[in-house]
């Protein structure tokens, strides 16, 4: 696993922010670049709806307030809710997408573990959307 990691570019610890990458001249190359939002939990998963940024954390969904051509987000913004996480939680990733019309939010949830090796009262809530 850390030989696979680290070939990947994970053997690190997450820098627990979003980078915003912008084609300004519509080369389509990026170049501009700036950090648009800091201090999070592992981010991975986004979905913008209407004026509002989502953003799984590893551990939370957090909302925060979003205008057009923004190149930052200074608002610490506001956790929606808990989602589970920890020591434990080797799959650290969680997804957010919206539904069409941009009136529910679907989240993803990985199990703890594989084959339940830490025991089956630490999978509560596992492999859930």
């Amino acid at each position: 696993m850390t030989f696979v990691m680290r070939r990947a570019g994970s053997s690190h610890p997450s820098a627990n922010r979003i980078s915003l990458l912008r084609d300004t001249n519509g080369d389509g190359i990026a170049d501009q670049k700036t950090v648009f939002l800091k201090n999070l939990n592992s981010p991975f998963g986004m979905a913008l709806v209407g004026n509002h940024l989502y953003v799984a954390n590893t551990d939370s969904l957090i909302r925060f307030p979003y205008q057009e051509g923004e190149t930052h987000i200074t608002s610490t913004g506001t956790k929606v809710l808990d989602l589970p996480g920890g020591p434990l939680n080797h799959h650290w990733t969680k997804n957010v997408i919206a539904n069409r019309e941009g009136t529910k939010l679907y989240i993803t949830v990985g199990s703890n573990s594989n084959v339940a090796e830490n025991g089956l009262d630490q999978e509560k809530g596992r492999a859930q959307i």
